[in-house]
């Protein structure tokens, strides 16, 4: 299976070796979103609502490059320092998204680069 590169400037730069996503055959893969407006260099806000937020707009921005969207997400893993972002990721999420809900993981970590409190990845449907 061929597998395509997906890449905006409407979304964080990989600051690594890895892509923004990879699209094969009718899924893409988006790698973990910190809290990064696209071009910044440091974490949006200390603020655990927000920066579920922001990793949201660089999912929706990475899926929408590939032709897909935020709601046609089938897979979210949700990567947290503390149980503040864990208690605001359904509140967050149910703004976000429409039935039936994406599956979901939620798991603790120890802490991030940038002191980021949460890093959001997501597996999206790519057919309409």
């Amino acid at each position: 299976m061929a597998k395509e590169a997906i890449q905006t400037n409407k979304a964080p730069k990989p600051i690594g070796i890895y892509s923004q996503a990879i699209k094969a055959g009718e899924l893409l893969f988006v790698s973990a979103q910190l809290p990064l407006q696209p071009n910044a260099t440091e974490i949006i806000s200390n603020d655990p609502v927000e920066q579920i937020y922001q990793c949201f707009e660089n999912l929706k921005n990475i899926s929408e490059a590939a032709g897909s969207s935020l709601n046609q997400a089938v897979k979210i893993n949700v990567y947290c320092a503390d149980s503040k972002v864990a208690n605001n990721i359904n509140l967050v999420m149910e703004e976000l998204f429409v039935e039936p809900y994406p599956a979901r993981g939620v798991v603790k970590v120890d802490g991030f680069a940038k002191g980021a409190r949460v890093a959001i990845e997501g597996i999206f449907s790519c057919v309409n």
